[in-house]
């Protein structure tokens, strides 16, 4: 992969394999979020983006994501709930 093909955040990750770049939410919203912001970016570039972005965090294959790790918090774990609320409904319902 040459320099240009490689996102920024791939690029500043191989500075040091001891540096981290974490996703600042649950991973289950990355998709819904990947979607959206895709949507933000002029055509002609969403096929770039969209494989960085699809590097960033590899469902399939977490291991092999840029990201080194998730944070949640409780503000984080109820934006979740807005971002996927089909997926979450059955989840609450069930616990209710």
């Amino acid at each position: 992969m040459t320099t240009m093909e490689t996102s920024p955040f791939e690029r500043l990750q191989a500075v040091s394999d001891d540096f981290e770049i974490w996703w600042d939410s649950s991973p289950l919203v990355y998709a819904a979020w990947r979607e959206k912001y895709l949507q933000t970016i002029p055509e002609a570039k969403r096929e770039k983006f969209a494989g960085w972005l699809e590097r960033l965090y590899n469902e399939k294959n977490p291991e092999k994501s840029v990201f080194r790790g998730v944070t949640t918090n409780p503000r984080l774990t109820r934006e979740t709930l807005d971002w996927i609320p089909e997926g979450c409904k059955p989840w609450i319902k069930e616990l209710k």
